[in-house]
């Protein structure tokens, strides 16, 4: 695979994990809510599963969220943690190989 075809793929998979997040939050939402908490972020991660999605999805898109507050932190444009993206009581979990899981086992308490 050549350098620019993985670039695409890239691009391709920011802007699909990313999708879901805009559909949850909309395009005007204000990203300073994870400048004090991860609040937010348990709001999407109990919409996705109302959607269906796996804990492995929302971690990545997640993940994708962290990705775009850092970005917005570099710029000047953030002033929070973009940690607070993923809630710190989400962890990889051990296999019984000993390798970690892909997606975080998440507890939403009811």
């Amino acid at each position: 695979m050549r350098g620019g075809d993985r670039s695409l793929r890239t691009v391709e998979y920011y802007e699909g994990k990313a999708g879901s997040l805009l559909a949850c939050f909309g395009h005007d939402f204000a990203i300073d809510h994870w400048e004090r908490d991860s609040r937010e972020s348990w709001t999407y991660i109990r919409w996705r599963r109302k959607t269906g999605a796996t804990d492995q999805t929302i971690f990545k898109e997640l993940g994708v969220l962290r990705t775009a507050l850092g970005i917005a932190a570099e710029q000047g444009l953030f002033r929070g943690d973009p940690a607070l993206a993923i809630p710190a009581s989400s962890r990889a979990w051990r296999t019984s190989s000993g390798s970690f899981t892909v997606g975080p086992r998440m507890y939403v308490p009811p």
